[in-house]
């Protein structure tokens, strides 16, 4: 009696799960049909005819005195209106936004390679975003040109746009020719063939948990690397940053440096460019201008 009942009472249960089962799926795919009917029954923001911001450039306005040099690379734009994210792009930038004629408020971000690679783009921390009252409904396209401005925070540790002074030690000489990137005067480091050469700067100071970066305007016809030098307990520790390959026409890097100043047990750094010139015939030429280190 007892496997009979059991039996029936397997079976039974058997049958009850399978009902279960069935009523969940149909309720699961009701809920399915009716959301996707809904969505397409929806009236689209604007009967679905985008309009579109339009950024062709972007600069900077830094304070001269105080901040240096307004050269910039700005390679990408974050971009958002209200609380929608409209996504990264590439300058120059078209981009479509589907949404109700209106007032909105549109905010860009500066974005950058970090130290030249395309894979480790940047919100850059030190421009501040660029916010516009903006309204939609009057043209089909609202062309923006940001003006980033570093933050007011920002700390200027090295600043040497070389018209005034040399903060580089040794093997960098002030130049006032056609090489010249902006102003009166570059910096120069020559290298003649099968030599290595290095120019360093004096020590600065830059607390445990800033945010640092490296700003340098360059044109070399041969590759070099940048870094910085530290002391700890007694003993000099050297880290290189970025291999920079050489460019005939003046460009723009930024070097992050958080991450490895975050390790460091110093908080005293100098920072240094050099280069192994392996050529038997000739003289490299490494021109530099606007070389900032930037913290907060």
């Amino acid at each position: 009696m007892n496997d009979k009942h059991n039996k029936k009472l397997k079976a039974s249960l058997s049958l009850f799960l399978n009902y279960m089962k069935k009523a969940i799926y149909f309720s699961l795919l009701f809920t399915i049909i009716l959301t996707v009917a809904s969505a397409c029954g929806k009236k689209l923001p604007n009967n679905g005819i985008p309009f579109y911001i339009v950024i062709d450039s972007t600069m900077v306005q830094a304070d001269p005195v105080t901040q240096g040099s307004s050269s910039s690379k700005i390679d990408e734009i974050w971009v958002e209106m209200g609380s929608q994210n409209l996504g990264v792009y590439e300058l120059p930038a078209r981009i479509p936004v589907l949404a109700e004629p209106g007032n909105y408020t549109v905010s860009i971000t500066a974005g950058i390679k970090n130290k030249g690679i395309s894979g480790q783009r940047n919100r850059y921390p030190f421009y501040q975003t660029e916010n516009y009252a903006v309204t939609l409904g009057d043209t089909q396209e609202i062309k923006l040109s940001p003006i980033f401005k570093y933050f007011d925070i920002t700390k200027f540790i090295i600043k040497e746009g070389f018209e005034t002074s040399n903060s580089f030690i040794s093997n960098m000489t002030i130049i006032s020719d056609v090489n010249v990137f902006e102003g009166s005067n570059s910096g120069l480091m020559t290298v003649a063939p099968l030599s290595a050469v290095e120019t360093k700067t004096n020590s600065v100071l830059i607390p445990t948990g800033s945010v640092a970066y490296i700003e340098l305007d360059y044109k070399s016809n041969i590759a070099f690397r940048v870094g910085y030098e530290s002391v700890v307990s007694g003993l000099t520790q050297r880290t290189t940053e970025v291999t920079v390959n050489g460019k005939d026409t003046w460009s723009k890097m930024y070097i992050e440096l958080t991450p490895d100043l975050s390790r460091s047990q110093s908080e005293v750094f100098s920072f240094f460019i050099n280069t192994d010139n392996g050529d038997s015939t000739t003289t490299g030429q490494i021109y530099i201008d606007n070389f900032k280190v930037v913290y907060y």
